[in-house]
């Protein structure tokens, strides 16, 4: 249910991942320096309910405008004001697929 501190900090490789809606928390550095980390697939609902730090997304250059942020529909708005996601992503999608938790 979390993604702990620097769980995946400097996966150079690491392309995509999905978060999946039960997760509850995301640490910080999480996916700290990833700069290969384009597509992200995340199912939480309502973002405001999961304690995600600041810095879980960052990378060293700043650019972020390759990332794209898929998420459920309806929730865009969410994600969009609130950091890190609306500050670490270039682009933010409704077209994740819905699932069930």
């Amino acid at each position: 249910k979390a993604i702990g501190y620097a769980a995946f900090d400097g996966c150079a490789l690491l392309s995509a991942i999905t978060i999946p809606g039960n997760v509850t928390a995301i640490g910080r550095k999480a996916f700290n320096n990833c700069p290969a980390l384009t597509d992200v697939v995340c199912l939480i609902p309502d973002p405001t309910l999961v304690a995600t730090s600041r810095d879980a997304f960052l990378l060293p250059s700043g650019q972020y405008g390759n990332r794209t942020l898929h998420v459920l529909l309806s929730s865009i708005s969410a994600y969009q004001s609130l950091a890190p996601w609306s500050e670490q992503f270039g682009n933010i999608v409704e077209n994740a697929p819905s699932t069930r938790n």
